[in-house]
């Protein structure tokens, strides 16, 4: 009988591989940092991760990562904190390492580097992530993150629904080009500030992320052109106005889109009311939503026979919803 001592470097491939896959994401943490075969072997491997959610958040001298996994009831919770001479790693906020002179956004990128290469291998999407700065980046966060995901291909990370509370469309570029646009669905994109500055989409619009977006929303940033907003099935963005030709255009738009959900254009205030309501038609309907507030809604035949458009105006927004005809409240007409 051999002697040599058994380990994991000795093992068959096969029987690696199989064991591998029944480790989770803190046991496939731990083997990379133990030697270079190792690691270079789990690289190599094909896993499958099961991560369902993701959550990143940047906070003066705080960075915290939590990860939920399919396979088990219990969170990866890290937190990465910033000292004098140094970094603190909190796990679940009870047990911690101090890391003499590290620096605490290259310790959580060098950490994160490893969840990527167990995330890339994940055959389904990332259900949900969320990547937030709460404060402002002057330590170049949002640059080092961006580094770390650019040499991985964009078909790599598959995340359902990304959510990213922001400050400006910089820090939202250093996250979603990364994304792979074959899974995502859904796009939040939130001003962590909620200062209501305005969000430049120029450079973002162009992105294959955002052109496979079918649900959007953009929250606290005032943004331009209600037009940008009408190929996807649901929309949600806020405006300093809306004018009567881009009510129009949204009108048709939608009438002739069967796919088309809903859209809410949040606004300031909207220019010329008297002039919108007469391209609408005088055949308003005005009552009062669930909640008491008044609003004048019209409704128009969509080419989809099964459905009639909605359009509803109220003092501080307007609401085009593809709904059904049974929802069409007694005494409206419907052009």
């Amino acid at each position: 009988m051999s002697s040599e001592k058994l380990s994991l470097l000795n093992m068959p491939d096969v029987v690696m591989g199989n064991i591998l896959v029944y480790c989770d994401y803190e046991s496939y943490q731990t083997m990379q940092k133990t030697c270079h075969d190792l690691r270079n072997f789990i690289d190599d491997a094909t896993l499958e991760p099961h991560a369902n959610a993701i959550y990143i958040t940047m906070e003066t001298d705080l960075i915290s990562l939590d990860i939920y996994f399919d396979n088990t009831d219990q969170s990866l919770k890290l937190e990465y904190i910033r000292r004098k001479d140094g970094c603190l790693v909190e796990r679940y906020s009870r047990i911690s390492k101090f890391l003499k002179n590290q620096n605490y956004i290259e310790v959580f990128c060098q950490d994160f580097q490893i969840f990527l290469n167990y995330l890339k291998n994940q055959k389904t999407p990332t259900a949900y992530m969320k990547f937030v700065v709460h404060d402002k980046d002057d330590v170049g966060f949002c640059d080092r993150f961006k580094k770390i995901l650019n040499p991985l291909k964009p078909s790599e990370i598959k995340i359902s629904h990304l959510c990213l509370r922001v400050h400006n469309e910089s820090q939202v570029l250093s996250v979603l080009p990364y994304i792979s646009s074959k899974f995502l669905k859904k796009l939040e994109v939130i001003d962590s500030r909620r200062t209501d500055l305005d969000l430049d989409l120029t450079e973002i619009e162009n992105l294959e992320q955002w052109k496979a977006v079918e649900d959007l929303e953009i929250y606290s940033f005032h943004v331009r052109n209600p037009k940008r907003f009408s190929r996807f099935l649901r929309a949600k963005a806020n405006f300093m106005t809306v004018t009567v030709e881009e009510v129009e255009f949204l009108k048709k738009t939608f009438l002739s889109s069967p796919d088309f959900k809903s859209c809410k254009l949040t606004f300031i205030f909207m220019d010329d009311i008297p002039s919108i309501f007469r391209a609408l038609g005088a055949h308003s309907f005005t009552d009062h939503d669930y909640i008491g507030r008044s609003r004048r809604r019209w409704f128009f035949r969509s080419d989809d026979s099964e459905k009639v458009l909605s359009i509803e105006v109220y003092s501080d927004f307007i609401e085009f919803e593809n709904i059904d005809w049974v929802e069409v409240p007694v005494g409206a007409i419907v052009v």
